[in-house]
């Protein structure tokens, strides 16, 4: 029987095969921790080196994980934390901030 799983990428193909064989030739050398994935295994380490790559945009958030801070940014959906110092305007975020403030300075916003 197959899964139905495809790809034409080798290694991928490699990857998904160890779901099935429950394989885990990635280990974590400060603890027990074993994954079938190299990828999992950079994120574990993480939780002993206290690491937090991925930043919220809005606050000051970090977390391990990408997915925590897609997750962390809905609690921003409704709110705007960056307020303008000139007049009542709030931003939710800081680029979008700085680019409202040029209408106080008189400089010209950038095109993108």
């Amino acid at each position: 029987g197959t899964c139905g799983y495809g790809t034409h990428q080798l290694s991928k193909l490699k990857r998904h095969e160890r779901i099935h064989t429950g394989e885990k030739p990635y280990a974590c050398d400060t603890c027990a921790y074993k994954t079938n994935d190299q990828t999992n295994l950079k994120s574990h380490k993480r939780t002993h080196t206290g690491e937090k790559p991925y930043a919220c945009d809005a606050c000051d958030y970090r977390a391990r994980h990408s997915s925590q801070v897609n997750t962390h940014r809905r609690t921003h959906a409704d709110k705007k934390p960056y307020a303008c110092n000139t007049c009542e305007y709030r931003a939710k975020n800081s680029s979008d901030l700085r680019k409202h403030e040029k209408i106080h300075t008189g400089e010209k916003p950038q095109r993108e």
